[in-house]
């Protein structure tokens, strides 16, 4: 009754599915299959993305490289680094660095992003991330990136053979007296001992061994008893005050050329005076604006060179009073019995010093070059990259391509079949019909006759009782 009251016969449309089902699934696999594929190759090709994680490891720390300069882990991705990245394997030679360098190849800090709390211990601190759309292949991508984060040795590398530990000895012969030169032995077994300090601090390397010694024994080494030597050359030195050969003859050029300066400087002051008392002279009290103007550029230069001359005789008398001299009746001159020429064994001594901090440099930029050759690394956590799938999920678009196409299928089906099933269910029904009908009549007609037997059968008892 409700099919009827509807308008729509329900049985019919299932009816037409359950013939094409077959077909209706067919349809379906097909469609799905086809939305998989082009999703899968086509809509999400180049979506996908890489990911390595990895650690740096350095004697120098985080931040800086072993020349000072600051460190960061961008400084990886950025295009100067990828290029030369690019260039060292000939694998590489199509990347396209313009873009990986304009955001498709990063670098995450997972610390700063969980913080370092968060972090559990065994996870990699940084994650490289490039998109797959940048290479040729997963090989490629999988290559590039482990160099990038590796190219990390490479710059610690250039930092630490950019270090110039010999600049001190030009300093030394340089020096313009004994004094000085103490100063800079002085500084660089300071700086040597600080060096090992840096590398034993943490008890990481103090126990790396470089030529048959630990890190520590170097250190005690390079100590020795040279600070005790250079005390006794510095105290002699105080006491004494020994001219360095002809070191005077230096400043004393440099003196010459100041106080010439000096005298350039007075006459320009001397002229300028009396350039500005011919002019008052001239005009009196009849100075015009631009006159005035004129007076106070001379005044200005006045002032200028005035300054000047009273910065030469502060340098006048440091180089004078740096050899000896003393100044008497506005004249610089040698003071009789202060200097002398150094001995032979001060000397001596103050080559030994200087031949034996030489050596114990060299070997300090052995052991240093040593300890981050065996300490510098790119530590990954995965053999190769993960991908990350990228675009739309390929399932969820299989599956739903599926159902829809189902849905659709046996609605064609339905529609295309709908009116023929009803029809020919409305024929069967007439046919039922018209078959109960006909049973109904030859049944009636049966009944009649039987009635109509009945009623000759009785008629013939009564007239036999008749009779």
């Amino acid at each position: 009754m409700e099919e009827e009251e509807s308008g729509i016969k329900w049985g019919a449309v299932f009816a037409v599915i359950k013939k094409r089902l077959i077909f209706i699934i067919a349809i379906a696999v097909v469609a799905a299959l086809v939305a998989g594929l082009l999703t899968g190759f086509v809509f999400n090709a180049g979506k996908d993305t890489y990911t390595l994680s990895f650690d740096l490891k350095s004697p120098s720390g985080e931040g800086s490289l072993p020349d000072g300069t600051a460190f960061s882990v961008q400084n990886l991705v950025y295009s100067g680094n990828l290029q030369r990245v690019k260039d060292s394997n000939e694998m590489f030679a199509g990347l396209d660095i313009g873009i990986l360098s304009s955001g498709d190849i990063t670098i995450t800090d997972n610390r700063a992003v969980e913080g370092e709390e968060e972090r559990p211990a065994a996870d990699a601190r940084y994650t490289i991330t490039a998109k797959e759309s940048c290479f040729d292949s997963y090989e490629q991508a999988d290559e590039f990136m482990h160099a990038v984060a590796e190219s990390f040795v490479t710059l610690t590398q250039e930092a630490l053979n950019g270090r110039n530990y010999s600049a001190w000895e030009q300093s030394y012969t340089l020096a313009s007296d004994y004094d000085e030169r103490i100063n800079v032995l002085r500084s660089q077994y300071n700086y040597v001992l600080s060096v090992y300090d840096g590398l034993i601090a943490t008890r990481a390397y103090a126990d790396f061994e470089v030529d048959g010694y630990t890190v520590e024994q170097h250190r005690a080494q390079a100590a020795g008893d040279i600070s005790t030597r250079l005390t006794a050359l510095g105290n002699e030195q105080n006491i004494s005050a020994y001219v360095l050969g002809d070191s005077n003859n230096a400043v004393l050029y440099e003196a010459k050329e100041l106080e010439r300066q000096k005298q350039v400087n007075t006459a320009k002051i001397e002229a300028l005076k009396e350039e500005i008392a011919n002019l008052l002279g001239i005009y009196g009290d009849r100075i015009s604006a631009s006159q005035l103007d004129t007076f106070e550029s001379f005044h200005a230069d006045i002032a200028s060179l005035t300054q000047r001359n009273v910065e030469i005789d502060e340098q006048l008398e440091r180089l004078y009073t740096s050899i000896g001299y003393v100044e008497q009746e506005g004249k610089w001159v040698m003071e009789t019995g202060q200097l002398s020429k150094a001995p032979q064994t001060f000397t001596d001594e103050m080559e030994a010093l200087r031949t034996r901090i030489a050596a114990d440099t060299q070997t300090m930029s052995k052991v240093v070059s040593a300890v981050y050759s065996g300490f510098t690394a790119a530590e990954f956590r995965q053999a190769g990259a993960e991908v990350t799938s990228g675009g739309t999920n390929t399932i969820f678009v299989t599956v739903a391509a599926f159902v829809v196409a189902a849905f659709a299928a046996a609605c064609v089906f339905a529609l295309a079949g709908y009116r023929k099933q009803v029809s020919a269910e409305e024929a069967a029904q007439s046919e039922v019909k018209a078959a109960d009908g006909g049973a109904e009549e030859q049944t009636a007609d049966e009944t009649e006759a039987a009635e109509q037997t009945d009623g000759s059968a009785e008629s013939g008892e009564e007239k036999g009782e008749d009779k």
